[in-house]
């Protein structure tokens, strides 16, 4: 069979992720803004194109199998690496000096001479990133602690804490530039997020404008925790997870720029595998890890 004609329609794995993030045909008509009559279609076609059964019907509900689940999955991811392409796009035209390391190795030497790096070539725009390669293997979790926009957390996620966030430096950066943090803002140079989001989005709600121009030379990182290793290396400024530097900032390492926060709707949260069987070591590991965020965090 031709591969192209192996794949159901866009739709119709657009309503099967929908029906994985929200657990119903209801709230998954919800979720997308259509009518629960065009999401069942939608389950028809699935059903009618799988050789092995996706849904089951129990009661008036209709509920995943264990197939359905894994496409789902599957699905979920595909769009998200689309998603995530379709943000990276304003990017592509640079010309980037693009770094991978293990992440030992990145956090703890790559960041810290990443400072004298973009001071030698100031011209150049660096991309710095993981290289996951030496991970081994490990057993599917039975808690899954990520992040996400409210809109995308499902019926039994836990919020741990919140993700919201805001702009930070080096204490050595902020005496670069007098000590005064509105002129950090705006002259020091930004540590991005790989699509540049968070900066984005921060100027969109903050009252200081956007001076970095569109072909300004730029660090991009594409992961949380490099960014903040960045920031603490004294790289530049950082839009950060205030729960995640709230240690560096109470610690003096880093030093809060603005009042002004973003993504108030984003938060950590904890979520039960259903690839897993719940047990009752996976309940009390699952109340402590509740409890320590609160007492480490406030909670969400």
């Amino acid at each position: 069979m031709d591969p192209i004609t192996r794949l159901p329609p866009l739709t119709a794995l657009r309503a099967l992720e929908a029906i994985r993030e929200m657990g119903s045909i209801s709230m998954a008509a919800r979720h997308l803004n259509v009518s629960h009559s065009a999401v069942s279609h939608q389950v028809s076609i699935l059903q009618d194109w799988s050789p092995t059964p996706l849904f089951v019907r129990k009661g008036r509900r209709t509920e995943l199998t264990a197939a359905g689940m894994s496409l789902a999955e599957t699905t979920r991811q595909a769009f998200n690496s689309i998603r995530h392409e379709v943000d990276r796009l304003p990017i592509r035209s640079r010309q980037v000096v693009s770094i991978g390391a293990i992440p030992m190795l990145a956090q703890t030497w790559l960041t810290t001479v990443l400072v004298d790096l973009v001071r030698d070539m100031p011209e150049v725009s660096v991309h710095l990133g993981l290289a996951l390669f030496d991970r081994p293997a490990r057993l599917p979790p039975s808690l899954i602690i990520s992040f996400a926009n409210r809109s995308r957390l499902t019926h039994g996620d836990r919020l741990l804490f919140r993700g919201d966030a805001a702009p930070v430096c080096a204490p050595s950066v902020l005496a670069e530039h007098g000590g005064d943090p509105d002129q950090v803002l705006r002259s020091a140079r930004r540590i991005h997020d790989e699509d540049s989001r968070l900066w984005r989005t921060w100027h969109q709600v903050s009252e200081l404008p956007d001076t970095e121009t569109a072909r300004a030379p730029r660090i991009s990182i594409e992961e949380s925790s490099l960014i903040r290793a960045a920031a603490l290396a004294g790289a530049g400024v950082a839009v950060c997870r205030l729960a995640l530097v709230r240690d560096d900032l109470e610690r003096g390492n880093l030093i809060a720029l603005s009042s002004q926060t973003i993504d108030r709707d984003f938060f950590y949260f904890m979520r039960r595998s259903q690839a897993s069987p719940q047990n009752a070591d996976q309940e009390r590991v699952e109340a402590w890890l509740l409890n320590r965020a609160r007492k480490d965090r406030g909670g969400a």
